[in-house]
């Protein structure tokens, strides 16, 4: 169970990393470009989608629990109005 969760958690932090690093933008011309980076990302939006996933709410986000799928459909959801898609065989 242990190693379920913990493989859950690094899932989720690698799932929020790649939110931020996909809701960053290059700039190629003027201006510093960790400067520009920095300027697109929103604490106040990660800290709400952070709050939201570590909700007791979620129930722990157990594999196969309610709150599985919600984190899972909230996840699906960011990464679309980011303007990504599935991978792979979908069911």
């Amino acid at each position: 169970m242990m190693n379920c969760r913990r493989a859950m958690v690094l899932g989720l932090c690698g799932l929020g990393s790649l939110y931020l690093v996909a809701n960053t933008r290059t700039v190629v011309a003027g201006g510093d470009h960790a400067d520009e980076a920095i300027s697109t990302i929103h604490p106040e939006a990660t800290r709400a989608n952070m709050r939201f996933l570590a909700d007791d709410l979620l129930e722990g986000r157990g594999t196969a629990t309610r709150g599985h799928e919600l984190a899972a459909k909230f996840m699906a959801t960011r990464f679309e109005a980011l303007g990504m898609g599935p991978a792979g065989d979908v069911e």
